[in-house]
Parts: C-alpha cells; structure tokens; sequence
C-alpha cells in the first residue's frame, strides 16, 4: 500500500517462515527464492536463502516391561533404547520420563556405568558420557516428579541413546507394593519438534 515504510516492509520479509507438516520429510536442503517489487513496478535483485531440514527425533522402546526385584538398586526401563536425533538438533535436546505410581516410594533414576568410553556417569547435575558433560539431569524426589534430562552441544545421538538406556526403576520402601507402574517417555529435539 502508499502507506508501507521501509520498516514494515522489512518486518514483513523478516516473518516469512518456513514449514513442512509432511512426517515422511527429505532432509535435502530447500531453496527459498525472494523478489521485491516497489510500487512502481521495479524489482530489487532476487536472492534465495538456503533452508536445512532436520527430522524429528525417533524414540524406539523395544522393552514393554521390567521386572523390578525387590531391594535392588534400581533396573534399567528399556536397556535396548534406540534414539536418532539430527546433529543439527541434538543442542537443547529434551528428554523426559514420568511414571504413574501406586506408592510413594517409586522412583524413576538413572543408573551410573562409569567413565570410560560409551558408559554413561553422574556427577552432581551433571550427565556425563564416556567422561564428557553431556547434560544436565533434574532427578525426581518424589514420585509425582519428572526426570528431566537436557543436553548440550557436546551431546551426539548415540549419547542420548546411551543415557536413555541408563533410566531405570527404583522403589525405597523396605517392601514396595505388588503393582504395575506405567513409564511415559518424550523426546523433544533442540529445535522443539
């Protein structure tokens, strides 16, 4: 319009998005090419922006259940976790687990294997693989808590992996309740999808 500055022209090209609902999506990069015409008719030079596709992240539990034995410091959920996340997305990556308990003394934790290669380890907040900081952890105190797991820029796919494999199952009673638990998971990559 007449009435258009140079401003809100500019804050109109700045809000173009893009997005694509489909799930099966090609990761090959998209050209977006732009052409501003002013109000006589005359073309500024067109330029094209590259866009880069990242899948969303795939959380796989093969493991449907786990048998808790009594006492034990905790079981790993589901030991055979398979996770692929974008290495584009793995910075800010999100995981949570959340149980639906029967007792008060459920707990979802993570078990630590060590420092060496591939093992995964705790330190105060700090989630390490193979010795390196990978995330932060917010263990639950209660079982009404989430355990919530942010990475970093230092984490990979086969990190997340290997932490997710790592989550495990404890109760703190000296005789926990007969009862099935329910575990829910999510995964949300660093660029939220």
């Amino acid at each position: 319009t007449s009435s258009a500055t140079s401003a809100a022209v500019q804050a109109v090209v700045r809000s173009v998005a893009f997005s694509n609902l489909t799930l099966a999506t090609s990761q090959s990069e998209r050209t977006v090419m732009w052409r501003l015409k002013d109000g006589r008719g005359t073309s500024a030079i067109a330029r094209s922006s590259q866009v880069n596709v990242s899948p969303a992240p795939t959380l796989t539990l093969p493991t449907l259940a786990q048998t808790y034995p009594a006492g034990s410091p905790g079981v790993a959920l589901v030991p055979d976790a398979l996770v692929e996340v974008s290495s584009s997305a793995v910075n800010g990556s999100v995981l949570t687990v959340l149980g639906t308990y029967f007792g008060p003394h459920d707990r979802v934790i993570m078990l630590s294997q060590g420092t060496e290669i591939g093992q995964v380890s705790l330190s105060g907040d700090q989630v390490l693989f193979g010795g390196t900081p990978v995330a932060t952890v917010t263990l639950p105190t209660n079982s009404s808590e989430t355990l919530t797991v942010r990475f970093n820029s230092a984490a990979t796919s086969s990190a997340i992996q290997a932490v997710a494999r790592r989550v495990a199952f404890r109760n703190v009673a000296l005789v926990p309740g007969v009862f099935e638990r329910t575990i829910s998971w999510q995964l949300v990559d660093g660029l939220g999808v």
